[in-house]
């Protein structure tokens, strides 16, 4: 069994190509400060026009290790912020 963090965001206008990108730049920084490895980190869906509001989703599957669940937690969140 496993515990996973869902996140989304919607709204009546589609993002910008300015924060699309932004969108992008703040995931690709997450990725390369993740502090394991061997963890599941910031992973977003691709869009599949299935609803229309939804602007960005995704999730994260929380590690085993007791001692990784909050800096993994406090690393997603402050992405997702």
């Amino acid at each position: 069994m496993s515990v996973s963090l869902y996140y989304c965001a919607s709204r009546a206008t589609p993002l910008t190509g300015a924060e699309t990108a932004a969108v992008e730049r703040i995931v690709a920084a997450h990725r390369a400060s993740f502090p394991y490895e061997d963890q599941e980190s910031l992973y977003l869906y691709d869009s599949d026009g299935s609803r229309p509001d939804e602007v960005v989703a995704g999730s994260t599957k929380m590690p085993f290790d007791p001692g990784k669940v909050l800096p993994v937690l406090d690393h997603v969140l402050g992405s997702v912020s």
